[in-house]
This record gives C-alpha cells, sequence and structure tokens, in this order.
C-alpha cells in the first residue's frame, strides 16, 4: 500500500511540475525580423512599425529602423502574439539631373520617400505574431514616378 500511494504522489507531483514549465507566459514577447525591398532592391533606410489592429487585446506595439533592407526587433522589444497592422517607410537620397546629391539651401539632403502611403499611413496590410521567431519579407514594385520629395 505504502509503495502505491508513493508512486501516485511521485506522479502527482511531476504532473504538475510539468504542467506549470509547460504553461506559456501570457506577457511573453517575441522578436520579429525581415528584409524590404522596392523593385528588387533593398531599402537603404527607413522604418517599420507594427500597430495593434483595433479591436484586438494587444497591448504592445514596436519599430524598427531598416538598414540595407533588414530590420530586427529583439525579444527585448518583441510584441505579444496577436494581430498587428503594418506600415513600412523608406527613403533614398534625391539625385539631381546630373547625378549629384540633391541639397536644400540649408546645406541638408534632400530625401525621396520611395514607399508610397498604400504601405505606411494608409496601410492595409496586417500580420499576426505568433510564439517562436517571426519573419516577414516584404516586396514592392513601385513606379519611381510615385516616389516623393520628403517635406524636411
Amino acid at each position: 500500500m505504502m509503495k502505491i500511494t508513493n508512486i501516485a504522489l511521485l506522479m502527482v507531483v511531476v504532473s504538475c511540475g510539468f504542467a506549470v514549465g509547460c504553461t506559456k507566459d501570457p506577457n511573453a514577447k517575441y522578436p520579429v525580423s525581415g528584409m524590404v525591398r522596392v523593385n528588387g532592391e533593398p531599402v537603404a533606410t527607413g522604418a517599420i512599425s507594427f500597430l495593434p489592429v483595433d479591436g484586438t487585446k494587444v497591448e504592445t506595439s514596436s519599430a524598427s529602423s531598416i538598414v540595407h533592407g533588414k530590420y530586427d526587433i529583439p525579444k527585448k522589444d518583441g510584441l505579444l502574439p496577436g494581430e498587428y497592422k503594418v506600415q513600412i517607410y523608406g527613403q533614398v537620397q534625391a539625385k539631381n539631373p546630373d547625378g549629384t546629391p540633391k541639397v536644400r539651401e540649408s546645406g541638408k539632403p534632400v530625401t525621396m520617400d520611395i514607399i508610397p502611403d498604400r504601405y505606411n499611413m494608409n496601410s492595409t496590410e496586417t500580420v499576426t505574431i505568433e510564439p517562436g521567431k517571426n519573419k516577414f519579407d516584404y516586396g514592392f514594385d513601385v513606379d519611381p514616378s510615385e516616389f516623393k520629395e520628403h517635406p524636411f
């Protein structure tokens, strides 16, 4: 009788420990990374943001710089599982007709927004963040006539 009781108690303790160890942390954040290209070329500089979709219970948002097409949001700055709206911005140095860099009277370089508003301010792009690594690559074909001078 003593042996069966000890075995039963051991099974209960192991089961409880296993259940606790397997429980997911509801506040766990997950990393997000990927690549952004315009017309097949990596975006030189820009930014990407992940904002909670209206009506969801997600209360986190995060953003990252895009450098040479790559972005990376580490786990410590990551996102909770859920659905997010994606906004992507990218810029390039504007050029004069002779190919030299275009500058303002103040001496500041003129940049061009190369990703249209439909992918940033008016974006309808969404992603679902899930436990684990989340990798999202974006590629846009944009007519250069849609590039617009950045206002500052």
